[in-house]
């Protein structure tokens, strides 16, 4: 099995942060299909790592592989993340976790909300996902998140959105939870957005990261599910993630790469990037 370069643990129990792969498309209503290959992806493109541009990594790292994602009802996939994201979480480990669909996120988030303690989620996108839905689905994860117990809704912050739908913006300010439109982001600069990131996720007794890799402007990150001109650009991601307090943060998830679809290899070098910089301080 591959290994994410980073990776320097031998076993789970000498680890601080542990790598997992999600591998499916099986949330995702898209025409582009493929996303069940981007964990092994990221993970080869990740031998090409220099050193972090600014800090180092000092957390023990575990890669502890894919889970397997068989079944072809989503519930059942679903009750698997949760299941496998709590056994980490009570372990006291952090979590990096590689997608597959966007739907993915709602497993994790489920998966956190079972340590019963007031859960944030910062979520990069350029959807909200804030459409509701019978069966769960990656435009669906906010909606869902959203109803668990311990999901704080003034915790909550969506950023990068530009392909918004009116009624997920009335159910955003519904439920009270902040968004940011990349022109927003644009717009009040980058050190006012991390201020404000900050400031919300306080409110939180832990953070769920999620990053849509489609937040970022297709420039940058061409190999993705749904690309839509007008995100983020990489540094600009990069940035954030700097400046983001990490304290609280449980779990990182990099979602809906699809690597037949990239150009170069230069989406999954970013996620690479993401993760890299995400850990080091």
């Amino acid at each position: 099995m591959k290994q994410f370069k980073l990776a320097d643990a031998d076993s789970l129990e000498e680890s601080d942060v542990v790598i997992l792969g999600v591998p499916t498309d099986l949330g995702a209503m898209s025409e582009r299909k493929g996303r069940f290959k981007a964990p092994d992806k990221i993970r080869e493109i990740s031998k090409f790592l220099y050193d972090p541009e600014r800090g180092k990594i000092d957390e023990k790292i575990f890669d502890a592989g894919n889970l397997n994602q068989s079944s072809e009802d989503i519930r059942e996939n679903l009750k698997e993340i949760e299941e496998k994201i709590t056994e980490l979480a009570k372990k006291n480990k952090k979590m990096i976790v590689l997608g597959g669909d966007c739907s993915i996120k709602y497993g994790i988030c489920r998966g956190l909300n079972n340590l019963n303690k007031k859960i944030g989620i910062i979520y990069f996108d350029s959807h909200p996902d804030f459409v509701e839905s019978d069966i769960p689905n990656y435009g669906s994860v906010m909606a869902d998140s959203i109803k668990l117990g311990n999901v704080d809704p003034k915790g909550c912050i969506i950023l990068g959105i530009r392909n918004i739908e009116d009624r997920e913006i009335k159910a955003m300010n519904a439920n009270k939870v902040a968004f940011l439109t990349a022109l927003d982001i644009k717009e009040i600069g980058l050190d006012e957005t991390i201020k404000k990131i900050n400031d919300i996720i306080s409110k939180a007794d832990i953070v769920q990261l999620s990053i849509d890799l489609d937040s970022i402007d297709p420039a940058f990150a061409p190999g993705v599910g749904l690309p839509c001109p007008g995100g983020l650009t990489s540094i600009e991601i990069l940035y954030l993630l700097k400046g983001i307090t990490k304290s609280k943060i449980y779990t990182l998830d990099l979602t809906e790469y699809i690597p037949d679809f990239d150009f170069n290899d230069t989406t999954a070098q970013l996620a690479c990037r993401i993760v890299q910089e995400f850990l080091s301080k």
